[in-house]
């Protein structure tokens, strides 16, 4: 599947892949695709949240999120201050 996430730039797609054992464990790849356009490289590690479903982030996308939340949480009381004291 060819498209690109509006928001932001990364390949969107649904695929199946085939689970294997490595010694004690089991593994599944991950879309060349969504490796690139994520820009995940050998040895980085993701964040993996599951349930009934599995949710897979590369960390280094989670500590931009991360940033960016604390920056709007800080814009956020800020501004909260600003109107506060104008009143």
């Amino acid at each position: 599947m060819k498209s690109l996430s509006k928001e932001n730039k990364h390949e969107v797609g649904i695929t199946e892949r085939t689970v294997f054992e490595i010694g004690q464990s089991v593994a599944i790849t991950l879309p060349k695709k969504f490796v690139k356009s994520h820009g995940i490289k050998k040895g980085d590690k993701v964040f993996i949240s599951y349930d009934s479903f599995v949710l897979l982030e590369p960390k280094k996308q989670k500590k931009i999120l991360n940033e960016m939340q604390q920056k709007k949480e800080i814009l956020q009381q800020e501004t909260m201050r600003k109107q506060k004291s104008d009143e």
